[in-house]
C-alpha cells in the first residue's frame, strides 16, 4: 500500500455564504477510481463585527458588562478576552474564556473609588480572526451626590404662593467629582422627604421643574424633594 501526502492550492472565488468541500478522485495503476469529498469548510477573511460595551462597577471587585452586536455571521464567535484599563491605559484585569452571555459579571477586579476605567472585549471567530471593541469610561463611586440648596419657586426663594394647582422649584450647586450627575428626580410633599402631593419625577439633567397639575390645599406647608 502506497500513501501519498500532498497539498493543492487553488485560488477560488470568496463566496462566505456557501459551505465549500474538496472533492479527490484518485486513480490506480489498475484503472480504478475512488471519490473522497471533505466533509466541508467556510470561507471566513473577516474578523467579527464590533459592537457596544457597557460596564458599571458594583463594588470595588465587580464589573457588570452588557454586550450588544458582537457577532460573526460566518464562522461564528469563539472566544472572547475582556480587558479592564485604567483611563491611562494600565492593566488592572484580563480575562480568557469562552463566549459568555450578553450580560455578566467579572470579578475579582481592583478598583480604585473616584478612578476611570475601561472595559475592551477582543473577539475571535473560528477562522482565527480578532476585533475589538471598547466600553465608554466608568467610574467607581460609592459616594452619594450632593444637592446644596433646593429653592421654592422660579427665582428668588418664596415662602407663600397663591397658585392651588402649580409647585415651581429649583436647585444649586450640585456636586458629585467622582462620576459626575447623570439625572435628577424631584418631589413635592406635605413633610421633610415626603412625596404625598407628587412622587418622584424624572427631569433629567434640569436644574428647575414646575409641577402644573398639583392639587395644593390653603393654609399646608410643602416642601419640595431633589434627588441626584
Amino acid at each position: 500500500e502506497n500513501r501519498t501526502r500532498q497539498q493543492v492550492d487553488i485560488s477560488l472565488p470568496v463566496d462566505t455564504s456557501q459551505k465549500l468541500y474538496s472533492h479527490i478522485a484518485c486513480t490506480n495503476n489498475a484503472g480504478l477510481t475512488t471519490d473522497v469529498q471533505s466533509d466541508g469548510f467556510i470561507m471566513d477573511n473577516t474578523p467579527p463585527q464590533t459592537g457596544r460595551v457597557t460596564a458599571r462597577a458594583f463594588t470595588e471587585s465587580t464589573v457588570s458588562v452588557f454586550l450588544a452586536d458582537i457577532t460573526d455571521p460566518e464562522s461564528h464567535l469563539s472566544s472572547y478576552d475582556l480587558v479592564v484599563r485604567t483611563a491611562s491605559s494600565e492593566l488592572v484585569f484580563s480575562q480568557n474564556g469562552s463566549v459568555p452571555n450578553n450580560t455578566f459579571t467579572l470579578s475579582n477586579v481592583n478598583l480604585t473609588e473616584g478612578q476611570r476605567y475601561t472595559v475592551t472585549v477582543v473577539a475571535q471567530n473560528n477562522a482565527g480572526l480578532r476585533s475589538q471593541s471598547t466600553s465608554p469610561p466608568f467610574v467607581y463611586d460609592t459616594s452619594p451626590a450632593s444637592v446644596v440648596a433646593v429653592i421654592d419657586g422660579r427665582a428668588a426663594d418664596i415662602d407663600y404662593q397663591n397658585h392651588t394647582n402649580e409647585v415651581s422649584a429649583h436647585w444649586e450647586s450640585i456636586m458629585d467629582e467622582q462620576s459626575g450627575i447623570s439625572e435628577f428626580a424631584w418631589a413635592v410633599g406635605t413633610t421633610r422627604g415626603g412625596s404625598q402631593t407628587m412622587s418622584f419625577q424624572l427631569v433629567g439633567k434640569d436644574t428647575q421643574a414646575t409641577c402644573t397639575s398639583c392639587s395644593l390645599v390653603s393654609g399646608a406647608t410643602y416642601y419640595v424633594t431633589v434627588r441626584a
